[in-house]
């Protein structure tokens, strides 16, 4: 109905995937906590949205586009609440706190620097050091929104064997060596607390929805 009415010019155009992420964006925010709704809000506007927006501009801004940027904020709500539940806050936490957090595994130290980079930016925090992540994909140079475009099919494309999607998924996600999803056994797959973990190093993996279902 919209398409039509701009069409007719009853309406103004709008890039319907940035209009589908500020209200998704509204939404969160409004079931947050007063003090961490104040951190997300700008961390979304000045921090994800304005990028998204350039990249619409350009026509760069995809489905991979989309799903990225509400990664990146679903991860500070993450942070926030972890800070929380440790009884700490974003101005007290030190790198003792950030390094406990960043051994969660590749892909939470990605998320995690995104954001206390922002923080930093902002004074919000002290001057934390957060490693960026090395790449150690059997795809290297690959493109962000190509590979949330691969991560989408794995996750979802039943022609696929199981054990592709589920190897290519601790690829693309968790940056792990193929020797090392290769060598795993059952007994590296457990369940506790209702989350499936998955022993690939030191510190298990806690896998997010539908990769855990895959992998059991």
């Amino acid at each position: 109905i919209r398409a039509a009415l701009v069409a007719i010019g009853e309406l103004e155009w709008r890039d319907q995937s940035i209009a589908s992420l500020e209200r998704w964006v509204d939404y969160l925010v409004a079931g947050l906590r007063f003090e961490d709704a104040a951190l997300v809000r700008p961390f979304a506007t000045w921090g994800v949205l304005r990028t998204a927006r350039r990249r619409a501009e350009t026509g760069r801004f995809t489905e991979g586009s989309s799903k990225r940027a509400r990664g990146r904020i679903r991860a500070a709500v993450e942070i926030l609440d972890w800070v929380s539940g440790e009884r700490l806050t974003m101005s007290t936490l030190t790198q003792a706190d950030a390094d406990a957090r960043l051994s969660g595994g590749p892909s939470t130290r990605e998320l995690l620097r995104d954001f206390l980079t922002w923080c930093r930016s902002k004074r919000l925090v002290g001057q934390l050091h957060v490693p960026p992540r090395q790449a150690r994909s059997v795809t290297p140079g690959l493109e962000m929104d190509q590979r949330w475009t691969l991560v989408e099919r794995l996750l979802h494309d039943e022609a696929l064997g199981l054990d592709l999607r589920v190897a290519g998924l601790l690829v693309l996600l968790f940056g792990q060596h193929l020797s090392r999803v290769v060598a795993l056994r059952p007994h590296d797959v457990s369940v506790e607390d209702g989350e499936v973990l998955v022993s690939l190093g030191r510190e298990p993996l806690r896998l997010p929805p539908l990769v855990d279902d895959l992998t059991l």
